[in-house]
């Protein structure tokens, strides 16, 4: 995640995964796995940000196959 873009998404995304790291099991267990390998927690916490990107993405992207599967019916 870097600087570019809007400061609201980047806030909010943020925000989820410091909501994530707690409530999400993959999310927790990224967290964890990169804190005790010695980064510090910032960088652990946008690593679950960009994991959170990665899920969002997947979901958005099987909708859209499970979509146009769908309309090809």
């Amino acid at each position: 995640m870097c600087k570019q873009g809007g400061k609201q998404v980047r806030h909010i995304l943020y925000m989820c995964a410091l909501n994530a790291k707690s409530t999400n099991r993959a999310c927790r267990e990224l967290f964890d796995r990169l804190v005790a390998a010695g980064k510090n927690k910032k960088s652990a916490v946008i690593a679950v940000c960009n994991k959170l990107l990665k899920q969002v993405y997947g979901c958005v992207k099987m909708e859209l196959c499970t979509k146009m599967i769908m309309l090809k019916k």
